[in-house]
């Protein structure tokens, strides 16, 4: 015979299963935009070393051009 305390308790585990399967989502969810996040910044990272990289051989291309020029 289900009791009124029974049938309580079943809505109660019910209930948590319920919580703890949204929990584990929402979990991904975080770990995922995590994730993209620490990708993002690695694109940056990689994007500010390369235009540093470039700016700095342009800069070496514009002096010898100069003095190339200077020389002749």
């Amino acid at each position: 015979m289900i009791t009124v305390e029974t049938r309580t308790e079943n809505e109660y585990l019910d209930t948590l299963e319920a919580l703890c399967v949204e929990k584990v989502e929402r979990v991904k969810k975080i770990e995922s935009l995590e994730n993209r996040i620490a990708h993002e910044r690695y694109m940056i990272k990689t994007l500010e070393e390369r235009m540093s990289t470039m700016s700095e051989n342009y800069h070496k291309d514009i002096v010898n051009t100069v003095e190339a020029a200077l020389a002749m």
